[in-house]
């Protein structure tokens, strides 16, 4: 299985000449396939970072899961980086709040830096958003492993629990699944829920619709959301990703018509 979920959806790992070949004589259609942006949103300068330590010492103590718990967490004006050894190996995994300087140590689960922000940065971490999280990093190893429809469906069980938010990451995630088993039509259904509840500037969303839409072989609708994708993400705009998919797209577009789209 090449296309592997990271934090915010597919990775393709494929290059991109193998990924965005035009269709050849034996399909009928050129299905799209993107590399999102590692966080797939407009990333815009934060008030204070969580330096969370990676070392060998406080990985084995389990801070890379707690990081990613951090970053799937998305909190406002709170940026997260994963650093080198910080120090005090033996009472990791450490971390440090920074402008104001302050060390935080055995924050080994989820649970334990759901109740630091609740205690020192006055965030609500509720129960639904940490079982939400939760489920979703399972759906991410899951999809990694391959195991596609297991990843929908912790997916679709962390949905369910009515986060907060963060829905737009699940729904984005669900949708390059759906797109990977050839569900077009759920990996659509998903990626136009996606950009409906996502935040400003969150590209993958319509970097799903790319996928979905050009599998569906809706081209005109493939290339807006790719124009809606570059708009929101100057990265993604200047990107040969883009490039490629916009050269692959126009030929498309001559040979078919606009279709309407009814509302999912």
């Amino acid at each position: 299985m090449s296309d592997l979920i990271d934090c915010l959806g597919i990775r393709i790992s494929d290059s991109l000449s193998d990924r965005l070949t035009s269709a050849s004589a034996a399909t009928s259609h050129s299905c799209i396939r993107l590399k999102p942006a590692r966080r797939g949103f407009v990333v815009r300068a934060a008030q204070r970072e969580l330096l969370i330590c990676v070392n060998k010492t406080c990985k084995s103590q389990g801070s890379v899961p707690v990081a990613q718990f951090a970053e799937d967490l998305a909190v406002d004006d709170l940026s997260i980086a994963r650093t080198g050894c910080q120090g005090k190996c033996g009472n990791g995994p450490n971390m440090r709040l920074e402008p104001e300087g302050l060390d935080f140590n055995h924050i080994s689960t989820p649970a334990r830096l759901a109740r630091l922000y609740q205690d020192v940065l006055k965030v609500d971490v509720s129960p639904e958003l940490l079982k939400a999280t939760e489920l979703r990093a399972a759906g991410v190893a899951e999809a990694r492993s391959g195991n596609l429809q297991a990843a929908i469906d912790l997916f679709t069980q962390a949905l369910a629990a009515k986060p907060p938010r963060g829905s737009h990451l699940l729904l984005s995630n669900r949708s390059a699944a759906h797109r990977s088993l050839e569900h077009n039509e759920e990996a659509a259904r998903d990626a136009d829920q996606a950009v409906a509840c996502a935040p400003e500037g969150f590209s993958t969303g319509y970097i799903r619709q790319v996928e979905a839409y050009s599998a569906l072989e809706d081209y005109h609708a493939a290339h807006d959301a790719l124009e809606r994708a570059a708009a929101c993400d100057k990265d993604f705009r200047f990107s040969q990703n883009y490039k490629v998919a916009k050269q692959q797209l126009h030929p498309l577009l001559k040979k078919s018509k606009p279709r309407t789209r009814t509302a999912n």
